[in-house]
């Protein structure tokens, strides 16, 4: 049998103030299953992957994800937990202009102590930039770099730690359809073992995954706030 990288019973979720409810009675997801989150604009797909990272907290319910129970951890314990065993790529990259792009793809080991800058970590955050095609401008910084590559450099930090799980939320939403479809490849064969889950309107790219998850299934209303719950990290 294998091991389930979440587990989610009887989940509640709702924002103050709106009707929106996100309620997931069941849910599991296998240890390296890469999974499509999929459904109309406002459904909830952010809103869970933002739960699932421990972004936000459900008022009731089981989360467990890379065996820790997210649901019952503190906000410290919550960022710690993130830092460590979650890889996310944010809608809006929230890459920090002041730094060039090599500083912004080795942040992770800036803002978490248990990870070690080494060599090690310095080769393979370069595999990665040369991968998506950022080798050569590792020295610019975003607000000299296109969408498509800020785009594409979130993705290469997500995944510059080796994390257990990757969070992608529309990683592919700068890109052209053959870019797309090759930044995703990219996305999952550099996750290797790790569990993907990532939002994606695009239902060109959903062969690439071993399955779609429509999230519309589990809410009750259109949630105004779900593209844009608060990114804190």
């Amino acid at each position: 049998m294998k091991n389930k990288a979440i587990t989610i019973r009887n989940l509640d979720f709702s924002y103050p103030g709106s009707p929106f409810r996100l309620t997931v009675p069941e849910l599991d997801i296998e240890a390296g299953e890469k999974v499509a989150l999929t459904g109309a604009s406002g459904c909830g797909k952010t809103t869970l992957a933002h739960l699932v990272a421990g972004i936000l907290e459900p008022a009731s319910g089981r989360l467990t994800v890379a065996g820790t129970v997210v649901s019952e951890l503190g906000d410290r314990a919550r960022r710690a937990f993130r830092s460590s065993k979650i890889g996310f790529v944010f809608q809006e990259f929230e890459l920090l202009e002041y730094l060039p792009a090599r500083d912004n793809l080795l942040l992770p080991y800036t803002v978490n102590r248990a990870l070690k800058l080494d060599s090690a970590a310095r080769d393979r955050a370069a595999a990665i930039a040369g991968s998506v095609g950022l080798a050569d401008k590792l020295d610019r910084h975003p607000s000299r770099l296109s969408g498509g590559e800020r785009q594409r450099l979130a993705i290469a930090r997500a995944l510059v730690t080796a994390p257990e799980i990757v969070v992608a939320d529309e990683p592919t939403g700068n890109l052209d359809p053959d870019t797309a479809r090759g930044v995703v490849g990219e996305l999952l064969a550099r996750s290797a073992g790790a569990t993907v889950l990532a939002i994606t309107h695009d239902h060109s790219l959903l062969p690439q995954f071993d399955r779609s998850l429509d999230i519309s299934r589990y809410s009750t209303q259109p949630s105004p706030a779900d593209r844009k719950p608060s990114p804190e990290s």
